[in-house]
């Protein structure tokens, strides 16, 4: 289990430009991805997952789903943990595979992408222009309404409506909505950089 959950989280954080957004870390698999893999893409999506957050866990299916009908629209697709004690093993692999991911799962556990793109909860989305821009961050849906109290099905896709419109051309209509899920694990104190 998640050691703590949040409630809705808008953390006074608005979404922002994020110029030259850069980055380069490695994912379960041990290969490195960075930023340019996304040129030439109408945007990356970053979905914040944990291991152990059973609100995470419970969005698995909607991820892959998303992923499958996203993908062939121009988008690229990152599954990203940022838990200091998640590390690339074979368990670790087993664990994502049976979540059925076929998209990069990568090992953020100095948080730097987290706090780059102003994340504080699992499950929850960062989607990144080819110029760096954070076009939005928060819910994949508004399934949940708080801690505790949930929806059988969502009201308000917020993420495909987000995709939808950056898919036609449009400006999304929200840059974040409030996310319900488990906080980040503590950040480690010391920093190491990526490759």
């Amino acid at each position: 289990m998640c050691a703590a959950l949040a409630s809705p989280v808008t953390g006074g954080h608005e979404a922002r430009p994020a110029p030259q957004f850069k980055f380069r870390v490695k994912d379960i698999q041990g290969v490195g991805h960075g930023s340019g893999e996304w040129q030439g893409k109408k945007a990356a999506v970053f979905f914040f997952v944990a291991l152990e957050c059973p609100i995470s866990a419970g969005y698995s299916a909607e991820i892959r789903r998303i992923a499958g009908q996203y993908a062939g629209a121009g988008f690229i697709f990152y599954a990203v943990v940022s838990d200091p004690t998640v590390r690339a093993s074979r368990a670790t692999r087993r664990r994502f595979r049976d979540f059925g991911y076929d998209f990069p799962v990568l090992l953020d556990g100095e948080q730097t992408l987290a706090k780059r793109l102003l994340i504080e909860v699992t499950p929850e989305v960062a989607v990144v222009s080819p110029a760096g821009e954070l076009l939005y961050r928060g819910r994949i849906d508004d399934r949940f309404v708080s801690l505790g109290k949930y929806r059988d099905k969502p009201t308000r896709q917020d993420l495909r409506i987000t995709l939808d419109a950056i898919a036609a051309g449009h400006t999304p209509p929200a840059r974040s909505a409030p996310a319900v899920g488990c906080y980040l694990p503590e950040a480690p104190k010391h920093r190491r950089n990526y490759e």
